[in-house]
């Protein structure tokens, strides 16, 4: 596996290192390459009997497509590999394909957000994403198998020439049993007094950083018509914003200081508290792939008012489990989360019904079962042609 994040090996951000864990028994081995820019300190790791994973990091980004592709070599020549997976359709999906064709094993190209053909994300670095664009659909056409995680992508996959036999749509497994688990009351007490809390009605956002694609300069101009009606409100937004200056001076712009708490990084196994402080969850993004953030959400029984992202109808029924606004329409983000906190015991019901939903579709071992089978059957796939 050709990835672009050391998540798994610092295990900071997400569930990262648990799932390949449980991917890396189930298949019975898997040997990872991630893209550690900026993490000199990291070695590589033999995290389990089935897992080994070599951090590569390059003083240069791009460099990181050559050096994977000789570490990668020089892997595949020491032992016998059934199937090469990149996480993207770009430039772990270039190393992969040239792995593929050198040694003549199958490729499975994973895309975990909504790229191809996206006119948000192409407007955000043009000839950048333009140029990614033409070589993600070039390369779509030549693995054997492509892994989405919404129907909108599968679409747009079949539109740029991919073959339907060969794309799935699996999102990405979450580990619900954490966020189905109500925190103790003591560690609630204590997120209240240090996020000075009492007395507040709590919305949250999590994200792992700043990226525009959030679009949280939307979000925060929906906080501050919410504050107008609701002025004991207060958003969480959970995340390094440390490389957002826009971002600060849109909250001082706004008035907003009062009605935010900037907790920066939480990790992981520390969320659910997040999550079960608040009264309703929101988002702003402009696409996704599937947004875990909601699924985590949706397990601690909250209601979310979002964007109408594509691929959001794997998560979140509009009415049933949350309220749905058009991308950029920060008066109708507004509207959705006024509506709700002045109905508490309706965003309660949709809460219930969210948690129910999420745990009958996104149960985690069947996931990673239904992933792990994929590459069985592009394996199989690739052998035989």
């Amino acid at each position: 596996m050709i990835g672009l994040g050391a998540e798994v090996l610092v295990a900071q951000h997400g569930d990262a290192r648990d799932r390949h864990l449980a991917y890396a028994s189930a298949a019975g081995g898997l040997t990872m390459i991630v893209s550690a820019s900026g993490r000199r300190d990291l070695r590589p790791r033999r995290l389990s009997e089935h897992l080994v994973v070599y951090p590569l990091s390059p003083w240069f980004k791009p460099a990181f497509v050559w050096r994977a592709y000789r570490l990668g070599a020089r892997i595949c020549r020491e032992r016998p590999i059934d199937l090469i997976v990149t996480q993207d359709p770009f430039s772990t999906g270039l190393v992969g394909y040239a792995l593929k064709r050198r040694f003549r094993i199958a490729l499975l190209i994973n895309n975990h957000s909504r790229f191809l053909d996206n006119p948000f994300w192409l407007a955000e670095r043009p000839i950048r994403h333009r140029l990614f664009n033409l070589l993600g659909k070039t390369l779509i056409r030549r693995a054997e198998g492509l892994r989405v995680v919404n129907e909108a992508e599968r679409l747009t996959y079949l539109s740029s020439g991919g073959d339907r036999q060969r794309i799935r749509v699996l999102p990405t497994p979450v580990s619900l049993a954490r966020f189905l688990a109500v925190p103790a009351a003591a560690d609630l007490d204590a997120a209240r007094r240090r996020l000075a809390l009492s007395g507040r009605r709590v919305l949250l956002w999590v994200g792992r950083r700043w990226e525009p694609a959030k679009d949280l300069p939307v979000l925060l101009r929906a906080l501050r018509t919410v504050a107008g009606r609701y002025p004991d409100v207060v958003l969480i937004l959970v995340g390094d914003l440390t490389t957002a200056p826009p971002l600060r001076h849109l909250m001082e712009e706004l008035g907003l200081e009062s009605h935010l708490r900037l907790p920066g990084v939480v990790r992981h196994e520390e969320l659910p508290v997040y999550y079960h402080l608040c009264e309703l969850y929101v988002h702003s993004s402009r696409y996704e792939g599937v947004a875990k953030v909601m699924i985590e959400a949706a397990a601690a029984g909250k209601a979310v008012v979002s964007t109408r992202i594509p691929g959001i109808d794997a998560v979140l029924e509009e009415g049933e489990t949350g309220l749905l606004v058009p991308i950029g329409d920060a008066a109708g983000l507004a509207a959705g989360v006024i509506e709700l906190l002045s109905d508490p015991g309706r965003a309660q019901r949709m809460g219930e019904i969210a948690r129910q939903r999420v745990v009958a579709r996104f149960e985690p071992d069947a996931m990673i079962e239904a992933i792990v089978q994929m590459w069985r059957d592009v394996s199989r796939a690739g052998t035989a042609e």
